[in-house]
């Protein structure tokens, strides 16, 4: 396309891109699926977010204009800069992404076994809770899914205490010895592979001595049920759903939801929200894996006539959500919100969204300070369901999982699991799509943690897990190239990188990177708060002004996030994760072949 044929009219986004500095005032965006790449004002990096949306191109100045006051009254100068990008192919238009949709060919498709695979950890209260629920929800409805236990525990007394729950209600127990006799099997068939499937699945090896091992259970499960669907849930979730007042069943397509809603307690979010009477692993199993129109017609919640051709997909709808930039394909996993704790994910968003999203908070200095100490509870919920293809899969209370091809396992140790696998999906599977279904399950922590609104927070020293999140964000690969070489693609480059000492200089860019670009963000979003909130209690104003201090002393000061040691390590957890993959991609074919035998 040329500025030429521009129609001022006509609604564009961009795509995922990554970002390489060229200079001082330049940078460099490379669109992630083609390649297609140009060189913009570095002024607008913290602002990229705002073009992933789908408007006009003068809408997107205005737009840009509005967020600094450097580019004050300069709409015509965005918008010419804006207009230069598009022979360059760096924007999608929503006729494109609406073409696509309309031509795309389904596949065919036959329903796989779903499996509710219930991860537990030293907690057997709160599984003994979640199982009751189930028992109760699933004598009342049609669908019920095999259940299965898989543990984590360490505490022989909650071993015993989980084993004897899977007896009392008649549901499958994956222990320590289950575990093992799926290792030990693989191991007899690979057996020249077998130090690096037990660095893979096994929780006791040495290497992973005083480590958390979530990832273990991840890989055994991806194994376990190789070639089906499983539907993971959270032990300490309950099987209620709730969505907003307000909620629409017609999907769109968008990045993802953060917090939503804050509450002092849960009863008092219960008050302000719909109980939802549908079953909320029958929403997820029955899109799981679909191809992506046939999932639209089949969604939950009130009936979608036609989701290719309703307002819900028009150009409407692009307006105000982000599209992703892949042809249309199956529905690769699926998610949902929670009413609950949340994690440290959101809190300092939800800080800088208090004017507008709880004003009464952000007007009260009581009512402030109440908050500030109370349990971190909040409603996760989107008011509509959200289709993506980036990489936004988090294992909040309930996450659906097609295993029906090739999956790749995540880092068998530390946090941030979740998220590297939704990273793997988006690479591997472009063309593919997330479902995030506009419910949320009770989330009921027996010992949730306050909200934290501390910038140190916002440089915690990067994991394998998220180091490898961000690699796999940085690689370009042809959408035409296939799931098993686009991992081949990552595990050679690692490997490249680590013969030729390459590897910890390239990791210390990436975190570096990603680094300056979360900084620069959250500093643009506190300055724009600041600048547009001249009134609110002074607790609130003190700690949006302290993160915005304590950031602009970082960026003008820069420090290293990592030291050698921690490069060091980091280097060596990619280098033994990249020599698995080869391994990992001929053990999970033979599950995938063995549990198709079963069956």
């Amino acid at each position: 396309m040329t500025t030429a044929n521009f129609d001022p009219n006509q609604l564009y986004a961009l795509p995922p891109v990554t970002i390489q500095p060229i200079d001082p005032r330049s940078i460099m965006l490379i669109r992630a699926d083609t390649g297609a790449l140009a060189a913009i004002d570095a002024r607008w990096q913290p602002f990229l977010n705002q073009l992933r949306i789908f408007r006009t191109l003068p809408d997107h100045a205005r737009a840009i204009a509005a967020l600094s006051p450097d580019f004050n009254g300069q709409e015509q100068f965005i918008l010419a800069a804006l207009m230069q990008l598009l022979p360059r192919q760096l924007f999608i238009s929503s006729d494109a992404v609406l073409k696509k949709i309309e031509t795309a060919a389904p596949p065919l498709f036959t329903t796989p076994i779903t499996t509710v695979c219930i991860r537990t950890c030293d907690r057997p209260a709160a599984l003994e809770r979640l199982l009751t629920a189930l028992a109760t929800r699933t004598a009342a409805e049609s669908s019920r899914y095999p259940i299965e236990i898989i543990d984590d525990s360490r505490d022989a007394d909650h071993i015993t205490r989980n084993r004897a729950l899977a007896a009392q209600f008649d549901i499958t127990y994956v222990g320590r010895a289950e575990q093992s006799a799926l290792l030990d099997a693989l191991c007899q068939q690979f057996a020249a592979d077998a130090d690096t499937l037990r660095w893979l699945l096994d929780a006791t090896n040495p290497a992973h001595q005083g480590q958390p091992t979530y990832g273990v259970l991840y890989n055994l499960l991806f194994l376990r049920h190789a070639g089906q669907h499983i539907l993971m849930l959270d032990d300490d979730a309950l099987p209620s759903a709730w969505v907003a007042p307000n909620t629409d069943w017609q999907p769109l397509f968008a990045e993802g939801a953060g917090v939503g809603w804050a509450f002092l307690q849960h009863a008092t979010a219960t008050q302000q929200l719909v109980a939802w009477d549908g079953d909320p692993l029958a929403a997820h199993a029955q899109t799981l894996g679909l191809p992506l129109a046939t999932a639209l017609r089949q969604l939950p919640g009130q009936a979608v006539t036609d989701p290719l051709t309703t307002a819900a997909l028009s150009e409407t709808a692009f307006a105000n959500t982000v599209h992703p930039y892949a042809t249309p394909g199956n529905i690769r996993f699926t998610v949902n919100g929670l009413l609950g704790d949340t994690g440290s994910v959101g809190d300092h968003y939800l800080l800088y969204q208090a004017a507008t999203a709880i004003p009464d908070l952000y007007t009260d200095e009581a009512a402030y300070q109440q908050f500030r100490a109370a349990p971190r509870c909040a409603f996760t919920g989107t008011q509509r369901p959200l289709l993506t293809n980036v990489s936004r899969l988090h294992h909040t209370t309930c996450a659906g999982l097609a295993l029906t091809a090739l999956i790749p396992p995540v880092m068998p140790t530390e946090r941030g699991e979740d998220a590297l696998l939704g990273s793997l999906l988006g690479y591997l599977y472009p063309e593919d799509f997330g479902l995030r279904l506009p419910f949320a399950l009770d989330h009921a922590p027996f010992a949730p943690r306050n909200w934290q609104f501390a910038p140190a927070q916002l440089a915690e020293p990067p994991t394998a897990n998220s180091v490898l999140t961000l690699w796999i964000a940085a690689i370009r690969a042809p959408i035409e190239i296939a799931p098993i070489e686009r991992l081949n693609i990552l595990a050679q480059t690692i490997q490249t990188l680590a013969q030729r000492g390459q590897l910890k200089s390239r990791l210390y860019d990436i975190i570096q990177l990603r680094f300056h670009t979360v900084l620069s963000e959250h500093f643009a979003l506190t300055r724009q708060v600041l600048a547009t909130t001249q009134t609110g209690c002074n607790s609130w104003r003190h700690d949006v002004t302290r993160i915005n201090q304590w950031l602009l002393q970082r960026l003008q000061q820069p420090t290293a996030l990592v030291n050698t040691a921690q490069l060091t390590q980091l280097a060596e957890m990619l280098e033994r994760y990249a020599h698995a993959l080869d391994v990992w991609q001929r053990a999970f074919q033979f599950c995938q072949q063995r549990n198709q035998a079963r069956q």
